[in-house]
């Protein structure tokens, strides 16, 4: 199927089109970090569940190594709120 790309391309633009017509006006009364609370709280949930069902062995592994991802985070948050810090030479001392 050679215009395959170009058909999967237009069904995607109609289909944005009619999310938007269909559903600006509920994406225009809730905040819009309440609709990206809402999206990655259901995709967390689907995701999870997809996982438990079929694999819950990786859940377990998951839950074995939940020291070093946590501490994995917390050092990454730590490395960002420090550049951001540093960006600011009234902030960090560099003047």
């Amino acid at each position: 199927m050679p215009l395959l790309g170009s058909l999967l391309v237009l069904v995607f633009t109609l289909s944005q089109s009619v999310r938007d017509v269909y559903f600006g006006s509920v994406f225009q009364r809730f905040d819009f970090f309440q609709i990206i609370l809402l999206a990655f709280s259901w995709s967390t949930v689907i995701f999870a569940t997809t996982t438990l069902i079929r694999a819950p062995s990786d859940i377990a592994k998951l839950r074995a190594q939940s020291g070093p991802i946590v501490a994995g985070q917390c050092y990454d948050r730590h490395r960002l709120d420090e550049l951001f810090l540093c960006a600011d030479p009234y902030r960090s001392g560099d003047l």
